[in-house]
């Protein structure tokens, strides 16, 4: 599950047994991720991203081997200097 934990857990918790839900099939695990990172941008108010959950991509980004550039593309930063300020973080 990818987005929606919120939503099932309460659906859930209150006895109802179906939600709607789209199902998305073959996607990678990078894929994945990246679908959930945006679809928590657009709800960010109600369950924020937090610093460790883009650190770890990051990390993981980068011991699969992935250029500064493309982990910015990928996280959709468009400014050099966010994705700076990042690692330098986590340095």
């Amino acid at each position: 599950m990818i987005d929606g934990n919120h939503l099932l857990a309460t659906a859930l918790r209150c006895g109802i047994e179906t939600i709607p839900a789209q199902l998305v099939e073959g996607l990678s695990g990078l894929e994945a991720f990246k679908l959930a990172i945006r679809s928590n941008e657009a709800s960010e108010t109600v369950v924020p991203t937090t610093f460790v959950d883009i650190a770890e991509f990051i990390w993981k980004l980068d011991q699969e081997g992935k250029k500064d550039k493309e982990i910015a593309e990928i996280l959709g930063w468009n400014s050099r200097s966010q994705f700076e300020t990042m690692k330098q973080r986590l340095s």
